[in-house]
């Protein structure tokens, strides 16, 4: 301001000085008058001037602001996997931190099912709308869209590296391919182990050319990481052998009383040729009972009458809902290695969402259930 400020003065007095000789001029009766408001034109013309230099310095100003805060979110996440020792959680955080700082509405980690392995495939979705939703699976749809999880991967292993798609209803490769809202652009990232792509990081959004080239240096950095962490961390379904010590109930931190968590599980039975099947509702009143252990306070679980469970958490933050998520699911496997052998088939998904700052509670549920469901809304989108 106080470079704007001598210049101003200059001007002005450069100004006032040439206003004077002007008059002087005309008054001696010599030469051509000076068309009246030049003066003041140019005036204008430099407060125009001076007010872009300020939208300009304010504009910079704003972007180092941004990426001050990118660096400092992007340390805070990769701090978390190098401490971390949960794979699943490690995800969760990089999901998040998708969404939350990088600007997607659709961030994806996608794991395949391991040659010789016996764990499920892994995939851990989440969106970014008014509030975040993540959700855990096995399932083999990304945003519930069979092709849009075949075309993605596809082209992901063709390109063997970074695939980023400026705007699918421009390129002739997706013409066939009906895409989720939340799909206009994203990029495609391998998790290599071994030279191999063992899964890919999936971002999307819904706006054409969203992923630039800053960010996608991100991404190979937590792409890379992903990588290291799954190699050297549990397994990212773990085994029932791991939860046969007992669960005491866990002691977090301090309420905050204007943020209330949801976590929504979903259950089915897988058959023996691999079909799916809803739980009894007498199973999922038991599996209700056993979670009510480790809750605490005012927490509740409820009994959806779509066969899914319903968890409220009052005051626990999306910091602490990660943990939350990860006590209920070992909870649920300690319930599961106790039943009979065809309960050992149930499989669980799981979503979950922190309303914070006073979002609404209608509005995450609404979301949980697209997430949970994807199907529901391809079904209503549907013309009659």
């Amino acid at each position: 301001m106080q470079i704007e400020d001598q210049v101003l003065s200059r001007l002005e007095a450069v100004l006032a000085e040439a206003e004077g000789n002007k008059e002087n001029h005309n008054g001696s009766g010599g030469g051509t008058p000076t068309p009246f408001g030049l003066y003041e034109r140019e005036r204008n013309l430099y407060h125009q001037l001076i007010n872009l230099y300020r939208t300009s310095g304010n504009e910079a100003k704003r972007q180092l602001q941004d990426t001050l805060r990118l660096l400092a979110a992007f340390h805070g996440i990769i701090e978390t996997i190098k401490r971390n020792e949960n794979f699943q959680e490690i995800c969760s955080s990089v999901v998040d931190f998708s969404l939350r700082d990088l600007g997607a509405e659709y961030c994806s980690i996608l794991l395949f099912k391991e040659e010789d392995s016996t764990e499920d495939p892994f995939c851990l979705e989440g969106v970014q709308e008014k509030t975040s939703f993540l959700r855990i699976h096995s399932g083999g749809r990304l945003l519930g869209s069979v092709q849009f999880e075949e075309t993605v991967t596809r082209l992901s292993r063709e390109s063997g590296e970074c695939l980023n798609v400026g705007d699918v209803c421009l390129d002739a490769r997706f013409d066939e391919v009906d895409f989720p809202s939340v799909v206009r652009s994203f990029v495609s990232l391998p998790i290599v182990l071994n030279r191999a792509a063992v899964g890919f990081l999936i971002l999307s959004h819904s706006r054409p050319h969203s992923f630039d080239n800053s960010k996608i240096l991100f991404l190979k950095i937590l792409a890379t990481s992903l990588a290291h962490a799954h190699l050297t961390t549990s397994a990212h379904t773990r085994e029932t052998s791991d939860f046969v010590r007992p669960i005491a109930a866990p002691r977090f931190a301090r309420e905050d009383h204007d943020v209330l968590s949801i976590i929504v599980l979903d259950f089915e039975v897988v058959g023996p040729l691999g079909q799916t099947t809803s739980l009894r509702r007498d199973t999922l009143r038991q599996i209700r009972d056993n979670l009510r252990a480790i809750l605490e306070g005012k927490e509740s679980v409820l009994v959806q009458e779509n066969g899914e469970l319903l968890v409220l958490l009052p005051g626990v933050s999306g910091e602490q809902l990660f943990r939350r998520v990860r006590h209920l699911r070992d909870a649920f496997q300690q319930w599961k290695i106790r039943q009979n052998r065809e309960l050992h088939q149930v499989r669980l998904s799981i979503g979950f969402s922190a309303c914070e700052q006073g979002q609404n509670l209608a509005e995450a549920l609404e979301v949980a259930a697209l997430m949970m469901h994807p199907e529901l809304d391809e079904e209503l989108s549907v013309p009659a």
